[in-house]
């Protein structure tokens, strides 16, 4: 699945590619698209963020449950986070210990990171996600 795209809006709104992103990420969500590698990269990832941004991982975990968390610290390495990759793996093994708050407080602190490494991951594979017209 590619959601279609406009050149002469990429050109105009920087912001496109990536609101157009939450788009495509909301469709395959809702209709359970099959996707590629780097789709299922970048669509873990968004997921994983959004719900941080929202309830942390209590949350992710209540939300995503049947997300294989194995595919999600290798997407969360293929786009540039180790660390981040890391801190998920500690949430999963000591998270409950004290309630999420360490590894949600590393999240947050790595949130900006985190964003720009996917925004510029979709960039980078733009054709992955969008057709260009």
């Amino acid at each position: 699945m590619k959601i279609k795209i406009k050149r002469s809006q990429i050109e105009k709104e920087p912001y496109i590619i990536w609101n157009k992103f939450g788009e495509f990420s909301l469709n395959i969500l809702e209709k359970n698209y099959i996707l590629n590698q780097i789709q299922k990269n970048a669509v873990l990832c968004y997921w994983y963020q959004t719900e941080m941004n929202s309830a942390g991982h209590s949350g992710y975990f209540d939300v995503f449950k049947d997300v294989n968390k194995d595919d999600l610290i290798t997407s969360m390495k293929a786009i540039g986070s180790k660390k981040c990759a890391e801190n998920f793996l500690e949430a999963i093994e000591k998270g409950l210990e004290d309630d999420y708050i360490k590894t949600d407080m590393f999240f947050y602190e790595k949130n900006l990171e985190f964003g720009h490494l996917l925004e510029e991951y979709v960039k980078n594979n733009i054709s992955e996600f969008f057709d260009i017209i």
